[in-house]
């Protein structure tokens, strides 16, 4: 418990910390957790560290959506998104240094995921979303029939590609953005290339592709 109450005191002081420290206090909270009888640190860790970060970042994210809008409101979900992708199985190892907020998030998550075990879902994750990522899995092959589908061009995105580039179909979903393949042998099916959920999918503003071409020039848009 001792032992416990001193590792959530370190990490709840995490920003003056220098991030070397932060991880191995982290490599050093998993070693404590997988012995037996070590729940007594559980308490100390929701008390100190995280029912405190959580209340600062939720109260950031009000602050954000007042004074930033819809932009200060993605920016925060962004690096939530980007810090939970981050606290894998490998979240004690080496990685570039983080401060702000992005620190504070992963410190949270990385022990959020330490407490529960395997969590495979991000938390606040739409169950429609879930479905579609069941639905659309890479490799599966999915009934295209008669709808509405682009054209794309994408770089060689698999060992069946023989040049640098390929044609495949976007199809409409509402949270998965799914690149498919034409079946050669079956009509009207195709092979799900890539599948990635819209809320991870950037547009970068000033790409060169970004904006309509010269008249009579076809138009593309790099995502």
């Amino acid at each position: 418990e001792a032992l416990g109450l001193c590792l959530a005191r370190c990490l709840a002081r995490h920003g003056e910390a220098s991030w070397s420290l932060c991880l191995a206090a982290l490599k050093a909270l998993r070693q404590l957790l997988e012995v037996s009888g070590s729940t007594a640190a559980l308490a100390a860790l929701r008390e100190r560290l995280l029912k405190p970060l959580a209340t600062e970042l939720i109260h950031e994210a009000a602050l954000q959506s007042q004074q930033g809008g819809l932009s200060g409101q993605e920016a925060w979900l962004q690096d939530f998104q980007e810090q939970w992708m981050a606290t894998g199985p490998a979240e004690a190892g080496e990685s570039e240094p983080l401060s702000g907020r992005a620190r504070s998030f992963r410190v949270l998550l990385a022990v959020v995921r330490l407490l529960k075990g395997k969590v495979n879902d991000m938390p606040g994750k739409d169950e429609a979303e879930s479905d579609e990522n069941a639905r659309y899995s890479p490799g599966s092959v999915v009934y295209l029939g008669k709808q509405n589908r682009v054209r794309c061009r994408a770089a060689a995105v698999s060992s069946k590609a023989l040049i640098n580039e390929e044609d495949l179909y976007l199809i409409p979903t509402n949270n998965t953005l799914v690149l498919v393949r034409p079946e050669e042998q079956k009509a009207f099916y195709g092979e799900v290339v890539i599948s990635e959920p819209l809320r991870l999918i950037k547009l970068k503003e000033g790409d060169e592709n970004s904006a309509p071409g010269p008249e009579n020039e076809e138009h593309y848009l790099r995502i």
